[in-house]
């Protein structure tokens, strides 16, 4: 009796395991493959969707002009140096705001 139960138990400790680790696992690679596509819709880092400055799934406009194709316009409080990240209907930049204060580098 005691035997059956020692093989029943160190046969079932990699069977849970790998369901475990499955378990784990797999809603990671579902999750980094909604992200992956979510990335090539959306402009989510410096240089674009795949980071080469192109993005493959747009058709941006030919020519454009201070009033043409423009689809929002806003002023930044500073200097707007950072590339703006576009996620879905919202739009992120940064900007350096002066305030007169010295920094030590």
């Amino acid at each position: 009796m005691v035997d059956k139960i020692t093989v029943f138990v160190k046969t079932m400790k990699p069977i849970a395991l790998v369901a475990m680790l499955g378990g784990l696992f797999l809603p990671s690679v579902i999750h980094a493959g909604n992200l992956a596509s979510d990335a090539k819709q959306f402009w989510p880092q410096w240089r674009g969707p795949i980071g080469t400055g192109a993005a493959p799934l747009a058709d941006p406009p030919s020519n454009w002009s201070e009033n043409e194709h423009v689809k929002w316009k806003v002023s930044l409080p500073g200097t707007g140096d950072a590339a703006p990240i576009i996620w879905d209907d919202h739009v992120f930049i940064l900007a350096a705001i002066p305030t007169g204060k010295k920094t030590v580098t």
